[in-house]
């Protein structure tokens, strides 16, 4: 009975993979939660143009950094804390349904013109709440350091991770008026404003990565032709393989098929 405890507790083992957001994967999952989400309306001027998508992004986050370095609006700048320890503007992170996921955030929260409204923001996965990253009254400027801790939803797919930003008396309030905004469905309203990252949901282990990637190698829509033997070496660490040596397309695969 032991060692049959001990073999399932191995095969149990954690999928999570904390990456930072780059410009391939990010239109590959930003067009495959789309898809999830079909509703969702999309900035007509970015079109199918994958680069004009990314600059949308890229031009977002520097107007943000411009009004959070004026003290234009009640703007919270978030970064987090990859698997390598970096600091990371964006992140990718892959994780089994309902696994457990730490993540540590830093940033700065600045409150319009200085004033001395009391300023709540939110982290949220999807449309639901999984962190409380400020109740302050920040002035001009303040530091932020939060590690929050939330279990990946139970649906494969991707689910996008932003920032809700309130000011109220309470954080009781802040959560309050947040869920009445999600129930009204204006999460289409955080992207690209709010986004900070993603969470890609996988119904498979280690063992199912292995066989997802056979499938893709002798499927005729995968049409690789420039991968040699990339089975060979693959192991427990399969996600980071997928993360840095497989091809875009390959990457692009695997989201359609979650």
């Amino acid at each position: 009975m032991g060692a049959t405890n001990s073999s399932k507790k191995k095969n149990n083992t954690s999928m999570i993979t904390k990456k930072a957001l780059n410009e391939q994967q990010h239109i590959a999952i930003l067009k495959a939660w789309r898809k999830k989400n079909p509703k969702q309306p999309q900035d007509k001027r970015n079109g199918d143009n994958n680069s004009t998508e990314w600059e949308t992004l890229l031009k977002q986050r520097e107007q943000l950094r411009k009004n959070i370095d004026h003290s234009r609006g009640w703007e919270h700048w978030v970064e987090f804390i990859d698997g390598c320890g970096e600091l990371v503007e964006g992140i990718i992170i892959m994780a089994n349904p309902g696994e457990k996921i730490k993540l540590r955030t830093k940033g700065i929260i600045t409150n319009n013109q200085g004033d001395g409204c009391i300023h709540q923001s939110l982290l949220l996965c999807g449309n639901k709440i999984v962190g409380e990253l400020a109740n302050t009254v920040p002035g001009h400027f303040r530091n932020t350091s939060k590690t929050v801790t939330f279990t990946a939803p139970l649906s494969p797919g991707p689910a996008m991770l932003w920032r809700n930003t309130q000011l109220q008396y309470s954080m009781r309030n802040a959560r309050r008026n947040c869920e009445r905004w999600i129930k009204k469905g204006n999460i289409c309203g955080s992207y690209p404003h709010k986004f900070l990252g993603w969470v890609v949901v996988t119904r498979w282990g280690t063992r199912g990565w292995i066989i997802l990637l056979r499938k893709l190698l002798s499927d005729k829509r995968a049409r690789i032709k420039e991968i040699s033997n990339p089975l060979r070496n693959l192991n427990e660490n399969l996600c980071r393989f997928v993360f840095d040596d497989a091809p875009d397309v390959l990457f692009r695969k695997i989201v359609e098929y979650i």
